[in-house]
């Protein structure tokens, strides 16, 4: 922890993003919904704002046992903001707390057509923490085009929590504004190392 910070509580996970393995789909594994906000695996969920396009989310096993999945969200329309939603899970009080968060990504190609990029890059346009409620608070910015290209790669950024979450639910937000079709799997959300590693070396301004 930062020096002068509080320890997390012990019972509070090492990876505080809820689901962070991406094996919990209540719904199946391949799911459809949108454009009003609808919930892929357990603790994420999507909206496409403002389009009449269906957007569609898949799990696949990164491993033969199962342990880890990756999701897939396509989105062939985009007319205003495109949001992937990851809940935190914490009993931890993350107000003004530093905090990494790495993730892998990459433009999808497969394996189902629905589900292949119309473009060789993607982008994320903005990665923020709000209050689920955005009334309680407007939240922090923790990366801005972030750039996806077909080979998968690791992002890593590390900011401080708005000082304002309040008392509810808390996610991480991932918005695209143009038609995509991304992967992202081994999310992690964490107390970031006193030493201040892992700056967001990875967020193009």
């Amino acid at each position: 922890t930062v020096a002068g910070d509080p320890a997390p509580d012990p019972g509070t996970p090492a990876n505080l993003i809820r689901n962070a393995e991406l094996t919990d789909w209540p719904n199946g594994v391949l799911v459809r919904g949108g454009p009003a906000r609808f919930e892929l695996a357990r603790g994420w969920h999507a909206r496409n704002a403002k389009s009449p396009a269906m957007l569609r989310a898949m799990a696949f096993p990164l491993d033969q046992e199962g342990a880890a999945c990756s999701l897939t969200l396509a989105a062939p329309r985009v007319d205003d903001v495109c949001r992937l939603e990851a809940g935190i899970e914490s009993r931890a009080d993350l107000a003004g707390r530093r905090l990494t968060l790495s993730f892998e990504a990459a433009v999808s190609h497969g394996p189902l057509e629905a589900f292949r990029a119309p473009d060789d890059f993607a982008q994320i346009e903005r990665i923020f923490m709000a209050p689920a409620d955005r009334r309680a608070g407007e939240g922090v910015t923790i990366a801005r085009a972030v750039l996806l290209t077909r080979e998968m790669r690791r992002f890593e950024f590390t900011f401080e929590a708005p000082a304002d979450l309040g008392d509810g639910p808390v996610l991480i937000a991932f918005d695209f504004k143009r038609a995509f079709a991304a992967t992202l799997q081994r999310p992690s959300l964490t107390f970031a190392a006193a030493n201040g590693e892992g700056a967001a070396a990875l967020a193009f301004e």
